[in-house]
């Protein structure tokens, strides 16, 4: 929800960035990088138990982890496997 929010005004102001004074620029680059750290947030934070239950239970949360990062940063199948 905070990424998509910040990534229409980061993306206006990085596309015309000529039409903007310097603290604009700021405003920006300081929006880019909640936008990034929102990104990151939203899906290393997912709640599948951590490191608690059995060995089973760890694999398969490692293995959903990474599923849905490959997906996220649009990786096909090839690289999954």
């Amino acid at each position: 929800m905070i990424a998509d929010n910040c990534a229409g005004i980061v993306n206006d102001i990085f596309s015309n960035y000529s039409d903007y004074n310097g603290s604009t620029l700021v405003l920006g680059a300081e929006l880019f990088a909640l936008q990034i750290y929102g990104d990151f947030s939203g899906y290393s934070d997912i709640p599948l138990g951590g490191s608690r239950g059995s060995v089973g239970n760890k694999i398969r949360n490692i293995l959903i982890l990474f599923i849905v990062s490959c997906f996220w940063h649009r990786a096909n199948w090839t690289f999954i496997v």
